[in-house]
């Protein structure tokens, strides 16, 4: 039995050892060479390459991506451009992007300055909690005044479109800290955001998850171009 136990053992430890073999073989060199492969004149090659390089971009996103971008920002090559972006394109909207966060109350801002202690508010009022959402469940009400949400404490320079922006923004499933006055007092509430629900006219969750992945990727390009030299370029080869 303590020979079994012990085999066991053994086996698991090399199991586990050629696992990490495996991943610390994932160098920049070798994804080099599979984006090189995104170019190969046959297409069962290029659709191999590009299907282990989804694979590497799960277990060393960071340097995938890295390397994927680097060679995006100088590659002449069409079919290697179109290849890399479809890997961007899945990656970065699975990973970055969320949907619009939503606290479920309608607003409108308060005229009046609002003094606690020693610090003064622009009040933020709550007109309406919609049922169903973030803002019900976590028991804010009609009549409640915002007067901060995290850091941003609500004045002249923080009022109802900026605190909309900010929410939305934060994306649903993401948690705020919204601090209202009620009863002449103030109480502070740890909230997860919900969903906001798609507004008449506005784009559907497709076209803005293009948009956010062309305004990622425009972002991370520009960044990377402004370090790219005319010998970096030169030696790229595709």
């Amino acid at each position: 039995m303590q020979y079994i136990i012990y085999f066991l053992i053994s086996l698991f430890f090399y199991v586990s050892l050629q696992g990490s073999e495996a991943q610390n073989k994932i160098t920049s060199g070798n994804i080099e060479t599979l984006i090189t492969q995104l170019g190969n004149p046959r297409f069962a090659k290029r659709e191999s390459a590009q299907a282990q390089l989804r694979e590497l971009v799960n277990i060393e996103p960071d340097m995938v991506i890295s390397n994927l971008i680097r060679r995006l920002a100088v590659t002449d090559d069409p079919e290697i451009e179109i290849r890399i972006k479809d890997i961007l394109r899945e990656v970065v909207t699975t990973r970055f992007y969320r949907k619009k966060g939503f606290l479920g109350i309608s607003l409108s801002q308060d005229d009046t300055l609002l003094k606690v202690g020693e610090k003064v508010f622009l009040p933020i009022n709550v007109m309406q909690v919609l049922p169903k959402t973030a803002a019900l469940t976590n028991g804010v009400l009609t009549g409640d005044k915002i007067i901060q949400v995290d850091e941003h404490v609500c004045s002249t320079n923080f009022g109802v479109e900026e605190f909309v922006k900010y929410v939305s923004g934060k994306g649903a499933g993401a948690k705020i800290t919204l601090t209202i006055w009620r009863a002449g007092k103030t109480e502070t509430m740890e909230i997860t955001l919900g969903e906001r629900p798609p507004l008449p006219g506005e784009p559907s969750i497709e076209s803005d998850m293009e948009r956010f992945f062309r305004e990622w990727l425009d972002e991370h390009l520009q960044s990377v171009r402004k370090t790219i030299t005319p010998e970096l370029k030169n030696k790229v080869k595709d």
